[in-house]
């Protein structure tokens, strides 16, 4: 238990620090792809990751706000993952129209995927039982 809380904090404090020096970067040379990777880790890594583990904890806070902070958690790493691939896409492949439309197809379908949790039971069951999603 107490090594995988140090490798978690380990992941959070890296994705924050190194999320944060490329969105420096990103400011300084108004580049896309430092933009896009420090977004991606700071919000998945830095930010969505930290929440997820708070949300499920159980740390007295009703169910509602578990839910609340899930679903925060859930939208930071569609926008981080979106990121990380639109990085993937401009770095590796910037002249293939069929990688922007992956990366575009992702982000539907990943937006359409937290839709569906949230016009059914959803998260519910995973803050409750630890089982879902």
């Amino acid at each position: 238990m107490a090594l995988g809380a140090l490798g978690g904090g380990a992941f959070i404090v890296a994705s924050l620090v190194l999320g944060a020096r490329l969105l420096w970067l990103a400011s300084r040379t108004r580049r896309l792809p430092e933009a896009t990777l420090g977004l991606g880790l700071f919000s998945m890594g830095g930010v969505g990751y930290p929440l997820i583990a708070i949300a499920r904890a159980d740390v007295g806070l009703d169910v509602v706000a578990r839910v609340a902070l899930m679903l925060a958690a859930q939208a930071l790493m569609v926008l981080g993952l979106v990121c990380v691939a639109t990085f993937n896409w401009r770095v590796f492949r910037p002249r293939s129209t069929f990688a922007g439309a992956a990366v575009l197809g992702l982000g539907l379908v990943y937006i359409g995927l937290m839709g569906a949790q949230l016009m059914t039971e959803g998260f519910l069951p995973f803050i409750r039982e630890n089982r879902g999603v």
